[in-house]
């Protein structure tokens, strides 16, 4: 099962997406960054989507909150 996630809002109206199978398409967009530190939606789904639209007005923003996502992540592996 795949989960596919977005920060623009009409990633769930595209009907190629709806064509796949075994795909749960989120519909509470701009939220990417929560999903991946939901342990539930991370242990449910076989893979995990990010589509980010970046444009001038949100790409510092954007990729913060993923580097911020990614130490602490990171951080996490190499304390076990």
């Amino acid at each position: 099962m795949h989960f596919v996630t977005s920060n623009f809002n009409n990633l769930h109206t595209d009907k190629i997406w709806k064509a796949l199978k075994n795909v749960y398409i989120d519909e509470d967009y701009n939220n990417f960054y929560v999903k991946l530190n939901n342990k539930y939606i991370l242990n449910h789904y076989k893979t995990f989507h990010i589509l980010i639209y970046l444009d001038i007005n949100n790409t510092k923003k954007n990729l913060a909150l993923l580097e911020e996502i990614f130490i602490r992540k990171s951080n996490n592996l190499c304390r076990h």
